[in-house]
């Protein structure tokens, strides 16, 4: 049985994505926000023809959606 602590976790995973207003609003309530970002800031056309978010892009997600616990940055 896990302690109560974690029943009340809600977290999110975005896997590979762009940014998006969805994105945010998925982000949006939750305890912690999981976001792939395998693109740096100076390959954002990359980032778009892929359909990734840059390090700034998902910096910029997770301050609009505002987790509990913060948001996390990935990179598989």
């Amino acid at each position: 049985m896990f302690p109560k602590f974690f029943s009340s976790l809600t977290p999110r995973f975005s896997g590979d994505t762009m940014p998006t207003d969805n994105l945010v609003r998925i982000g949006m309530n939750s305890t912690v926000l999981i976001h792939e970002a395998s693109m740096g800031d100076d390959e954002v056309e990359i980032a778009r023809r892929k359909a990734h978010s840059t390090v700034s892009q998902a910096i910029a997600i997770g301050q609009k959606s505002a987790p509990t616990f913060g948001e996390y940055l990935i990179c598989f």
